[in-house]
């Protein structure tokens, strides 16, 4: 699976691959739920959906995790639902607020890491301020941070 953005953050692709190669011809989703084997044909899916995302599968469904860019600057970490990993992805549900974003300081780039064990899905996400000098006086900021999310 691949996620362009050349037209878009939130324009998905998915290679029409058999096998363990991704070498092979792609294929394209189109807004009209068909495929096409021509990049230019491929639609928008939906907005809301950051630079950096994932997605993964979880309980028999799959599970797109991003930082909710309907909002700017948002502290929100959101997951969608979808029965395939192309979507349509549907049930926003905010699963973390960033504690550290406010003032000077944001937080962007979460995505989900499934090849981490663990009882949940393990997330990640990154801390920024928009002053160079705050990295000096505390440096807890320019790191990432992770946590464990649970699915029912």
């Amino acid at each position: 699976m691949a996620w362009r953005t050349s037209a878009g953050p939130s324009t998905c692709t998915w290679p029409g691959w058999r096998g363990a190669s991704l070498l092979g011809r792609w294929e394209y989703l189109k807004a009209d739920g068909t495929w096409s084997a021509d990049q230019a044909d491929s639609a928008r899916l939906m907005d809301g959906v950051a630079n950096e995302y994932s997605v993964s599968r979880v309980k028999g469904g799959y599970v797109l995790i991003t930082h909710d860019t309907t909002e700017i600057l948002s502290s929100k970490i959101v997951a969608y639902t979808s029965c395939t990993p192309y979507g349509p992805f549907s049930n926003k549900t905010t699963v973390y607020t960033t504690p550290e974003t406010g003032g000077n300081i944001f937080t962007y780039n979460a995505h989900a890491h499934p090849e981490i064990a663990g009882p949940g899905l393990v997330v990640s996400y990154n801390v920024n301020s928009f002053v160079n000098t705050d990295h000096y006086r505390d440096v807890t900021i320019y790191r990432p941070r992770f946590l464990d999310l649970a699915f029912e």
